[in-house]
C-alpha cells in the first residue's frame, strides 16, 4: 500500500546497523510514529480515506528523512524511521519533529479533507540498546509517554521510563493474582453534606492491599 519496507526488513537493517557500530562506524538512531486517531478517521470516513492517509505519512516521510535512513511501516498506522546520519540526541529530536509536522498538513480524498496529527517516540543506539528488537522497545516506550500525556508530541527515550514500564508490567500481572487472592478491601469513605455538616452516606472504595507493597496508591 506504501511502497515502504516492512517490519522484517526493518529488524534485518536494524542488526547490521547495530553490528557495525561495534566497529564504531557511525551512529544510529530510531524513531517510531504512530498517526493519531487514525482508527476514527478510517471508520468514520472510510478505508479509502484512510489509505489514502497511509499513503500521504509515507511520501511525506520519506521526503523529510536524508537520503542514507529507511522508512518502515511495521503495523496499521505504525511506522518506524532507522537514520544513520552523524547525529545526537538534539537531531533526532527536531527530525522528529520535521516528521510530525509533515505528516500531519491535510489532505484531499475526493470530496474529502482529511487530517491526523502524529506521536513520535526516539530512541539513540546506546550500549545497552544491543539488538534491534530492544532499540525498538525504547523507541515505543517513548513514543507510550507521549500517548499518556495527550498525544501530538515527541519524545526521547530515557533508562529511566524503562524501569517505569517495568514497574508497570510487574503490578499488571500482580494484579491478576491480586484478583485470585483476594487482595483487594473495601474502603468505606463517608460523604458529608456541606449545607449541614451531617453525613449523607457512603461510597465504598476498592483498595489493593499488596502482600509485599502494602497499600497500592490508585494513580
Amino acid at each position: 500500500l506504501t511502497g515502504l519496507f516492512n517490519r522484517r526488513y526493518l529488524t534485518e537493517t536494524l542488526e547490521r546497523e547495530l553490528h557495525r557500530m561495534k566497529r564504531k562506524v557511525g551512529s544510529l538512531g530510531v524513531i517510531m510514529l504512530d498517526l493519531d486517531h487514525f482508527k476514527e478517521v478510517n471508520d468514520s470516513l472510510g478505508h479509502a480515506v484512510g489509505d489514502a492517509i497511509l499513503r500521504h505519512a509515507a511520501e511525506q516521510m520519506k521526503q523529510v528523512v536524508g537520503p542514507k535512513d529507511l522508512v518502515a511501516r511495521t503495523g496499521g498506522d505504525e511506522f518506524v524511521v532507522i537514520t544513520r546520519s552523524d547525529l545526537k540526541g538534539a537531531h533526532l529530536q527536531w527530525l522528529g519533529e520535521q516528521i510530525a509536522t509533515a505528516v500531519s498538513t491535510p489532505i484531499k480524498e475526493g470530496d474529502v479533507v482529511a487530517q491526523v496529527g502524529a506521536s513520535i517516540g526516539t530512541a539513540l543506539a546506546g550500549p545497552k540498546a544491543k539488538t534491534a528488537d530492544r532499540l525498538i522497545a525504547n523507541a515505543d516506550i517513548a513514543l507510550y509517554q507521549v500517548k499518556r500525556a495527550g498525544r501530538g508530541g515527541v519524545c526521547a527515550y530515557n533508562s529511566r521510563m524503562r524501569a517505569v514500564a517495568e514497574r508497570r508490567l510487574r503490578l499488571l500481572s500482580d494484579l491478576h493474582d491480586a484478583v485470585r487472592m483476594r487482595e483487594f478491601i473495601p474502603y468505606f469513605q463517608p460523604q458529608v453534606s456541606m449545607a449541614t455538616g451531617h453525613f449523607s452516606g457512603f461510597e465504598t472504595l476498592a483498595r489493593w492491599r499488596h502482600p509485599k507493597h502494602g497499600i497500592i496508591d490508585p494513580a
